[in-house]
C-alpha cells in the first residue's frame, strides 16, 4: 500500500490545507491538520480513495497508528465527493458546532446528502445525514437497541486523549454496515513491564441495519479530519465471494456469528463447572491434608475441622512486615499429583482478605497460587497489581525474603489478572475479547456467604473463576498459553488463605486427562455446557449435548441457578397447600416435598435466537468454521441480549 494506490481528495470548505499524504513505514501517512468545513458543522477532511475495484458487501480492516486524538475512518460506497459514505471516530469535542447535534468524542456512520455542502451549516441545511452514533451519552437507541454488552454502552476514550494504536474495521453487507474497534487499555501510569496496561475488554461499535435504499457500493479508501496518523495493513474481503472463515482462524476464538458478530476468546472451553461424578476430597478431616505455611510469616496459620466437617484457617497469619506479594497459609490435599484437571471449592469467607487454591505445587518453593483479595493487599504491590484483585502468579527462583520488593526482586511470576482498572489474561489472541459473561473488572466476592471458585488447567493453558456476591457475571483469569515459570508444569493442588478465615467444602479435583475418572460431563449433567466454558440456562433435557463448545455461550456462574419453578415444582405445592388445607397435614406434608422439593433449584429458561444466516467462512483463513451460535447473557441481563446484525465476522487477516 503506497499513495499510488489511492486517489488523494479533500472535501469542500476545507481549512488549514492541503492535506499531505506520503509514504511511510510501509504504509501512508497524513501528517497536515486540515479540517472542514469553515464554521466547523461536521467532521469533513482529507480523502484517500483506493483507485482499485468497487465493493458493495465486504471486511475492510486497516491498523492505525495515530498522533493525534482528532477525527480517524473509512470511506465506502465512493461514488464521487458529493456521493460516499463515512464511517469516523473522534476523541476531541469537535465539531464545536455540530450541525446534528452530536459533537465529539464519539464514532458515527454518515451518508453525503444531495445538498451543497457551504461554509456554516446547521440541522436544516447540512450537507451529511447521520445514520447511527455512540458518544458520551450512550449509544444511539433508535439505530442500535439492546446492543450486545461486548460493545460499550458509550465512547470510552477519555476527551482529548489520544488513539492508542489500533485497528479499524468496518463491515458492510445486505446494506448493513457496522464500524469498530477494541476499546482501549486502562492507563495505569506503571512502568513495570509484569501489565502496565489492561486489556481492551470491549468493543467501540457503531452500526445502521438499514443503509439507504440507494446505496450500492462503491470505491473504499481512508479519511482523517485535523488528524495526523499513519495506516498500514489495509485488507478488504468481498464477502460478495465464498469466505472461510474468521477471527484468523485462531485455537481458542470463536466468531459469534449471528448475535455481537465479534471475535471471543476462552480457554478450555469444552470444559464447564460443575463436573458429573467429582472426584471430592474430604474436608471432613485433618489426614487429608498437609497443612505448609509460607515463610517469613508474622503468625502460624491455624487450621481446624468445624463441627460440621468443613475445614476452617482461622488465623490472621500474613507476611511478617510488608507483604508485597501475598503470602500465607497452604493446605495441600495429599493426593497424587496432577497436570490436566478441573478444582472446585465452596468458599464460606468471614473477612475480606485472601482466599483461593494452590496447583502444581512440588514444595513451597515451587508452586502457583490463585486468590481473590476484596480488601487493598498487597499494598505497595511488587507487581504493581494492588488489590481489590483477582490473581494467578507461579513462585519463581527468587528468594522471598527480599525487603522491599519490587518487580525485579519479586519472588513469584504474575501470569493473569483481573482488578478495578480491568483485566490481564496471558496471550490474549489479538482482536478478541473474552465473553461479557466474564466481568471487565474485580468484583467482590460476598462475605459470610458461600462462594464457589473453580479452577481449569490442561497443558498449558487455565482458566480461574469464581462467582462475585453480586452474582450476574464471573470473575476470570485466563492463560492461553501459561509462561514457562520455574519449568514445572504438574503437581498437587489445595487451598490457600492470606489474613483470612474461611471455611472450605466441596472441594474436588477432578482428571481432564482421559484416565479413568476423568471428566467429560459438566453443569451436574442438567445444564448445557456453552461455548464460553459456563453453564448455561437451557436444560441438556431441551436439547442440546452436556458436552461444551457446541452451544451458545456467555452467562453467569454454574454455581448461581436461578430459581424458576417447573411445572412439576408447582403441582407439587398445589397439591400439598390443599392437603393441608383439607385438615390432612402429614399427607400435605409429603406430596408437597416428594413433587416440589426443588422448586428453588431451576435455572430460568432463556430462549437463544438465532439468525438464519449464521456462519461464514473465509477460505483463505486457516482453521475451519467457527461456532454458529448465539451466546445469551444469564443473570440479569439475560433479556437485554439481542443480536447486531445476521451476519458474522471480525476478522480475516491474511
Amino acid at each position: 500500500m503506497t499513495v499510488d494506490s489511492f486517489e488523494m481528495m479533500e472535501h469542500p470548505s476545507l481549512q488549514y490545507g492541503p492535506c499531505e499524504w506520503s509514504n511511510y513505514d510501509g504504509g501512508v501517512q497524513q501528517t497536515s491538520n486540515a479540517w472542514g468545513n469553515a464554521e466547523d458543522n461536521s467532521l469533513m477532511g482529507c480523502l484517500a480513495v483506493l483507485k482499485a475495484e468497487t465493493f458493495d458487501n465486504f471486511i475492510l480492516e486497516v491498523d492505525v497508528i495515530s498522533y493525534d486524538n482528532d477525527g480517524i475512518g473509512i470511506v465506502f460506497g465512493f461514488e464521487d465527493i458529493d456521493t460516499h459514505y463515512l464511517g469516523i471516530a473522534i476523541n476531541d469535542i469537535w465539531p464545536g458546532a455540530a450541525a446534528d447535534g452530536i459533537g465529539g468524542p464519539f464514532m458515527k456512520i454518515k451518508k453525503r446528502n444531495d445538498k451543497e455542502c457551504q461554509d456554516r451549516m446547521d440541522a436544516l441545511t447540512t450537507c451529511w445525514d447521520t445514520l447511527t452514533h455512540v458518544d458520551k451519552r450512550g449509544l444511539d437507541e433508535v439505530a442500535m437497541p439492546n446492543a450486545p454488552f461486548e460493545y460499550e454502552r458509550a465512547y470510552p476514550y477519555e476527551t482529548g486523549a489520544d488513539f492508542e494504536p489500533l485497528t479499524m474495521t468496518l463491515i458492510v453487507k445486505n446494506r448493513e454496515a457496522r464500524l469498530v474497534f477494541q476499546s482501549p487499555t486502562t492507563q495505569t501510569g506503571y512502568t513495570s513491564t509484569v501489565n502496565s496496561a489492561r486489556l481492551g475488554n470491549r468493543f467501540v461499535g457503531a452500526w445502521t441495519k438499514e443503509l439507504p435504499a440507494d446505496y450500492r457500493g462503491g470505491r473504499v479508501g481512508l479519511m482523517t479530519y485535523a488528524h495526523q496518523a499513519n495506516f498500514k495493513n489495509l485488507r478488504i474481503t468481498d464477502l460478495n465471494r465464498p469466505v472461510g472463515g474468521f477471527c484468523h482462524g485462531l485455537k481458542d476464538v470463536t466468531c459469534d456469528a449471528g448475535r455481537s458478530g465479534l471475535c471471543l476468546a476462552v480457554p478450555l472451553a469444552d470444559v464447564c463447572p460443575d463436573p458429573v461424578r467429582p472426584n471430592y476430597i474430604d474436608t471432613s478431616t485433618v489426614s487429608m491434608w498437609n497443612f505448609i505455611d509460607d515463610p517469613f510469616l508474622g503468625s502460624r496459620c491455624e487450621w481446624e475441622i468445624t463441627k460440621d466437617g468443613r475445614l476452617s484457617q482461622v488465623s490472621n497469619a500474613n507476611r511478617e512486615g510488608v507483604d508485597y506479594t501475598l503470602m500465607g497459609c497452604n493446605a495441600v490435599a495429599l493426593i497424587e499429583p496432577v497436570t490436566d484437571f478441573i478444582a472446585q471449592v465452596t468458599i464460606e469467607n468471614h473477612d475480606n482478605d485472601g482466599v483461593g487454591f494452590v496447583f502444581n505445587w512440588e514444595s513451597v518453593d515451587r508452586h502457583c497460587k490463585i486468590h481473590a483479595c476484596n480488601d487493598i493487599w498487597p499494598s505497595p504491590a511488587a507487581d504493581n497489581v494492588e488489590g481489590p484483585a483477582f490473581k494467578v502468579k507461579c513462585r519463581n527462583a527468587r528468594s522471598c525474603e527480599t525487603q522491599p520488593m519490587d518487580a525485579t526482586t519479586d519472588c513469584y511470576d504474575t501470569i493473569a489478572f483481573v482488578d478495578r482498572y480491568g483485566v490481564s489474561h496471558s496471550a490474549m489472541p489479538a482482536g478478541a475479547i473474552t465473553p461479557a459473561a466474564y466481568a471487565s473488572e474485580y468484583l467482590e466476592y460476598g462475605t459470610y456467604t458461600e462462594t464457589k471458585m473453580t479452577l481449569i488447567k490442561r497443558g498449558n493453558q487455565f482458566r480461574a473463576l469464581f462467582t462475585p456476591k453480586s452474582g450476574d457475571r464471573v470473575v476470570g483469569a485466563f492463560s492461553f498459553q501459561i509462561p514457562a515459570t520455574g519449568g514445572y508444569t504438574s503437581g498437587r493442588v489445595g487451598l490457600f488463605t492470606f489474613a483470612d478465615q474461611a471455611v472450605f467444602s466441596d472441594f474436588s479435583v477432578t482428571p481432564l486427562d482421559g484416565s479413568p475418572g476423568s471428566a467429560t460431563e459438566f453443569c451436574d449433567g442438567e445444564w448445557i455446557c456453552e461455548a464460553d466454558g459456563l453453564c448455561g440456562t437451557r436444560p441438556v433435557n431441551g436439547g442440546g449435548s452436556s458436552n461444551g463448545g457446541s452451544s451458545s455461550s456467555g452467562g453467569s456462574s454454574s454455581s448461581s441457578k436461578k430459581a424458576d419453578a417447573t411445572e412439576t415444582d408447582l403441582v407439587g405445592v398445589v397439591l400439598g397447600l390443599l392437603a393441608l388445607a383439607i385438615g390432612l397435614g402429614v399427607i400435605g406434608f409429603f406430596l408437597g416435598a416428594k413433587y416440589g422439593s426443588d422448586v428453588v433449584g431451576r435455572r430460568s429458561k432463556a430462549t437463544a435466537i438465532l439468525h438464519n444466516e449464521v456462519e461464514l467462512m473465509d477460505a483463505r483463513a486457516p482453521g475451519g468454521p467457527g461456532s454458529a451460535t448465539r451466546n445469551p447473557m444469564r443473570g440479569k441481563d439475560a433479556d437485554d441480549q439481542q443480536s447486531t446484525s445476521n451476519y458474522a465476522l471480525l476478522s480475516n487477516r491474511h
